[in-house]
């Protein structure tokens, strides 16, 4: 099964997937984080670097809700010209309330990329998320929808951008084995006025336990705009492999 799972992951960067393993109270309760690291670098016929960074923080008050941060920065160069440099924090609170499986979002972002001519990307919403399954042998379901305000202005003469778009995204979440665990998520994001303006954004993960708190994170990430700035792609894909240390408490599921 887990070279299935790795095979797959090595090869899905051929279709339009993307993850991060969904959050829960109780899950990981009082502070817990993650740090990532990988790096890459050629010399020789080619000259080439690549790095990146990210970290995870989570609050789990293991009653009612969960706080968390992700941030990560890319940076790359071939030949001494810069060809990636994008840097991404995400802020986002669930609560629970009175209805059971659901829970309601709060989230704000900062990013900006570069290469997608994008000087600043600023966005804030909130929105509802409900569990559609939860079993030890079948993993964890989601369904989620929300609202949120994004404000983008570019490095070339575009026009800055300021629109109200819905999300709606489904998760899927599996632990198998004793740490190793596989995650999909995937996102629709049209402009609430403007529907053939919109976001297609999928994440595949997995997640191999390596010694100890150290883990393996295998990850393909995609993003489709319909209606890209003028220069841009309306496609864009990432695979990543990443070495990853985790610290605090975690549930069995």
């Amino acid at each position: 099964m887990l070279k299935v799972l790795i095979f797959l992951i090595l090869q899905v960067q051929l279709f339009s997937i993307v993850i991060i393993s969904p959050n829960e109270v109780g899950l990981r309760p009082g502070l817990s984080g993650e740090v990532g690291l990988s790096m890459s670098n050629k010399r020789g016929n080619t000259d080439k670097n690549e790095y990146k960074s990210a970290l995870y923080l989570s609050y789990d008050n293991n009653e009612s809700y969960v706080t968390w941060l992700a941030a990560s920065y890319s940076y790359g160069d071939v030949g001494g010209v810069e060809n990636e440099n994008r840097a991404y924090i995400h802020l986002r609170h669930i609560h629970e309330v009175a209805i059971d499986d659901l829970v309601t979002e709060f989230f704000v972002q900062d990013s900006e990329d570069q290469f997608l001519l994008t000087q600043r990307r600023l966005l804030g919403g909130a929105g509802l998320r409900y569990r559609i399954f939860d079993d030890l042998s079948y993993g964890r379901a989601y369904f989620g929808f929300s609202l949120y305000y994004e404000d983008i202005s570019y490095t070339t003469d575009n026009p800055s951008e300021h629109s109200v778009r819905s999300s709606s995204y489904g998760a899927y979440t599996f632990k198998f084995g004793k740490k190793s665990r596989f995650s999909t998520t995937a996102y629709y994001q049209p402009k609430v006025r403007e529907f053939n303006d919109y976001y297609l954004v999928s994440n595949l993960s997995l997640e191999v336990s390596v010694i100890k708190n150290f883990y393996l994170k295998f990850q393909l990430l995609s993003r489709y705009d319909s209606m890209p700035p003028v220069e841009v792609k309306n496609h864009d894909f990432t695979h990543e492999t990443m070495l990853v240390w985790k610290f605090g408490e975690r549930a069995d599921r």
